[in-house]
């Protein structure tokens, strides 16, 4: 009797000692869902193979580059919230000097706008190239890596004004038919042409293309010639040599002055260095 006693005892102590372990093992365990947040190191995207090189950006060309916006409010990637399309300051990110943060809070924000930028870049590229891809069947003359790299240029990655608010994506010149949008490029009052669509805008710039540019081109069109073409030659130099041209200018069997794409041709870097080099840096060529 008295071990029969001493095995209920024992069985007792036992089942006491396994509740105190469960005890304690459960209150030391919380639920994540329970658990204090912690701060965490926001993920970025290994996407600096993408960023853009300042040193293309040398001298912006396209429309609307001097323009100024008014007080913006920014989000968290330092993009304002009352519009899409960017300045030029705001693309280089200077902005995000002058906002009323701490050093800290501003060297996250850069971060974030870096990689933003970064993502953007890639994705533009990838869509311009589609594009230009469909295009260049339509006109085989013309390379898409040159559709490409004018468009970036001209259009500021997609994001100036004239790109957002008029989808003219090449910084074709109003004509005098249909609407127009004023932004500030060789005079603060140029007027540029409105767009229904980016594709309206490409297939316009085919068009401009093959009609003043392609004549100028001997042979099989190359990415060289074309971008001589554009500005008459790959120089700021010969470029105002070439619209100067000699003769008399108001005598068109003597004169042989020309035209350029675009006035930076003959400023340096020359438009068509500029476009060569993009091309070459975002490997363009894998477009064509």
């Amino acid at each position: 009797m008295k071990n029969l006693i001493n095995h209920y005892i024992i069985y007792y102590l036992l089942i006491i000692f396994f509740f105190t372990c469960i005890s304690v093992f459960l209150s030391s365990y919380t639920p994540d869902a329970l658990t204090e947040p912690t701060a965490k190191v926001e993920y970025i995207p290994n996407l600096w193979q993408y960023s853009f090189d300042d040193t293309l950006n040398e001298q912006d060309v396209f429309a609307g580059r001097t323009e100024e916006a008014e007080h913006s409010e920014y989000n968290s990637l330092a993009l304002p919230k009352d519009r899409y399309w960017l300045t030029a300051k705001e693309w280089r990110g200077s902005h995000i000097k002058t906002m009323d943060k701490t050093l800290k809070e501003k060297r996250l924000l850069s971060t974030r706008f870096k990689a933003w930028k970064a993502m953007h870049i890639k994705e533009f590229i990838d869509h311009m190239g589609a594009a230009a891809q469909e295009e260049h069947k339509q006109f085989p003359d013309i390379m898409p890596s040159i559709y490409i790299a004018q468009s970036l240029i001209e259009s500021n990655f997609g994001l100036s004004r004239l790109a957002i608010q008029g989808k003219n994506m090449y910084g074709h010149k109003w004509r005098g038919k249909n609407n127009f949008l004023v932004c500030a490029d060789d005079s603060p009052t140029d007027r540029f042409s409105i767009f229904i669509s980016e594709w309206h805008s490409i297939r316009a710039h085919s068009y401009l293309l093959m009609r003043k540019y392609r004549k100028r081109i001997k042979g099989k069109p190359s990415l060289d010639k074309w971008l001589n073409a554009l500005c008459g030659a790959m120089t700021a130099k010969e470029s105002k040599k070439f619209v100067v041209g000699t003769g008399n200018p108001n005598n068109p069997k003597t004169w042989n002055g020309g035209y350029v794409y675009a006035t930076s041709c003959m400023t340096e870097v020359c438009y068509g260095q500029k476009l060569k080099r993009i091309i070459n840096h975002y490997n363009l060529r894998r477009f064509d």
